[in-house]
């Protein structure tokens, strides 16, 4: 027996297939007699290895794991504006409390920097191979790759608070 919600989404299903076909589904038509021209995306050479990346604060933060430094990009200048050092292999950057921190792959840690003095001011030791990272209620949670490992992480003190097997 079918409730009162699927009839409603049977009747919605159609409707927003039509708002789509209208809408072209965001897609600009390049075809005979069209005068759009596709844009070119902007490119910032970074170099090294970039692999995280982060808004924040106006500018954009790239983890780079071959200088083991986050690189401080703004993006009307299009350059790199500062670079900080961080631990082995920064992978995933997260913003949070006013600071950005950083997985440390190859550490074992995750860094916490300051944006605005452009410099690590703690280093707090996790499980090995941190490769996760996410704000979540008052603390960080650090997920790592080598042996399944949760940590907690307490930003205020920058010490693991729980360890999770």
């Amino acid at each position: 027996m079918r409730g009162p919600r699927t009839h409603t989404a049977r009747r919605l299903i159609p409707a927003a297939c039509c708002l789509l076909a209208i809408a072209g589904c965001g897609q600009a038509s390049h075809g005979a007699g069209s005068t759009a021209v596709p844009k070119t995306p902007k490119k910032i050479q970074v170099g090294g290895a970039p692999i995280g990346l982060l808004a924040y604060n106006g500018a954009l933060w790239v983890a780079d794991a071959q200088s083991n430094r986050l690189l401080r990009v703004e993006p009307g200048s299009d350059r790199v504006t500062a670079r900080v050092a961080v631990g082995q292999t920064p992978l995933r950057i997260v913003a949070f409390r006013g600071s950005i921190w950083s997985t440390d792959f190859r550490g074992g840690t995750v860094s916490q920097v300051s944006p605005s003095a452009l410099r690590r001011v703690a280093t707090v030791r996790v499980g090995p191979q941190p490769e996760g990272i996410v704000a979540f209620g008052p603390d960080l949670w650090v997920v790592s790759q080598q042996g399944g490992y949760l940590d907690r992480v307490d930003p205020g003190s920058s010490r693991p608070a729980t360890h999770i097997d």
